[in-house]
């Protein structure tokens, strides 16, 4: 009697061991398609673009193929649906350019700032629907004047822990005006920490720096926010812009952020011009963050 006893508590065991296996897998897992949340800000113009993040199970039979954003044809859009993989899941993304696509139709031409917040998702099985991608805000250049440009890029570098630079050579005398980004809130809040560091011409050395890439990543100089403005820049003078992101929890850090931070100089009321520093973070979760949300998106679907 004990050893059928003994059995059958062996048995319930092993159902029980087979029963929590079977949950644990389905609660790592997605039954549709999920796009992570994107705080874009991009200049509609050919040579700009934006990445658009998304998460498949491995073993789901509908596969995002397209994506189609309404009321802007032409732009072209170039799938990776296999960026990064994971025990479950593949993290893909679409690439999405202002550059004329291979349709032969012109991108858009948009003068007017304007924010995406959906995006039409198009299946393997021919099926679609309208996906929430977070928000994409398309902001014209204010100033478009190329010609004879008094500040050229010199520079730049990024890094595997969210931080970067550009280093600016100013080539004939300007003032430093102002800045301007969607997203001036997050350097605000400390989400993203950005500096600019005016470096004086000093007689009979080269405005370019010296430093290895790995010091010029580094912040230096002064909060951007803080900086007294106007600043006259004189010939043969620098400017280096550098960032890094600080973001505090896991949440935030699978979103994705893809900053244009425009800084605006002036020679005189008629001649202005903008100089555009690309600022971006892009999800890279280890397998126990991806699965933390997945179980979160799971429980939110």
């Amino acid at each position: 009697m004990r050893g059928k006893w003994y059995y059958f508590l062996a048995m319930l065991l092993i159902a029980g061991s087979w029963i929590g296996n079977i949950w644990y897998d389905q609660a790592n897992r997605l039954e549709r398609t999920v796009f992570l949340e994107h705080y874009i800000e991009v200049i509609p113009e050919a040579g700009d673009y934006f990445d658009l993040y998304y998460l498949e199970d491995k073993r789901l039979e509908r596969k995002l193929i397209d994506i189609y954003i309404e009321g802007y044809p032409g732009l072209q859009v170039n799938p990776y649906p296999n960026y990064a993989e994971y025990r479950k899941q593949s993290l893909g993304k679409m690439i999405v350019s202002f550059d004329s696509a291979d349709s032969g139709q012109e991108p858009p031409e948009i003068k007017e700032p304007a924010v995406i917040r959906q995006v039409t998702a198009l299946y393997s099985d021919g099926s679609s629907e309208k996906v929430h991608i977070g928000e994409i805000h398309l902001v014209p250049r204010g100033n478009v004047n190329r010609d004879h440009d008094p500040i050229q890029w010199t520079s730049g570098a990024g890094s595997s822990d969210y931080s970067g630079y550009d280093r600016l050579a100013v080539q004939r005398p300007v003032h430093l005006t102002g800045l301007s980004s969607v997203y001036t809130s997050m350097v605000e809040e400390g989400g993203l920490l950005v500096h600019a560091d005016v470096e004086k011409r000093i007689p009979g050395i080269s405005h370019r720096s010296e430093a290895s890439s790995e010091a010029e990543i580094k912040l230096s100089g002064v909060p951007i926010l803080d900086l007294p403005l106007p600043v006259r820049l004189n010939k043969g003078d620098s400017v280096k812009v550098s960032y890094k992101f600080n973001l505090s929890s896991t949440a935030k850090r699978m979103q994705l952020y893809q900053l244009r931070l425009r800084l605006d100089y002036a020679e005189n009321e008629q001649a202005l011009w903008q100089s555009v520093h690309h600022i971006a973070y892009h999800p890279s979760p280890t397998e126990r963050e991806m699965a933390e949300y997945v179980r979160e998106r799971r429980e939110a679907l």
